[in-house]
């Protein structure tokens, strides 16, 4: 069976059409990675900026524990003492 030229220039027509729409998937694909990869960045900072806060917070709150466990130990010391 032999096709005619109408018949090999829509063939040539689907492929180039097939090639046109991969190529465009692949841009399309690459811009949602690097916007995924921008957005994973900016997560990735705001978490560590709060994981940084949450971590000071509670060393503050852990040191105003110890003092005041001390403070109240002191105390009881000074009871029975007396």
């Amino acid at each position: 069976m032999q096709l005619n030229s109408s018949q090999l220039e829509m063939i040539k027509m689907y492929n180039l059409s097939v090639v046109d729409n991969i190529a465009n998937m692949g841009k399309l694909t690459t811009k949602e990675m690097q916007s995924i990869s921008t957005k994973l960045s900016e997560l990735t900072l705001t978490n560590e900026r709060k994981m940084d806060k949450l971590i000071e917070s509670t060393d503050k709150n852990m040191e105003k524990l110890q003092q005041s466990n001390e403070k109240r130990l002191e105390e009881m010391r000074i009871t029975v003492d007396e």
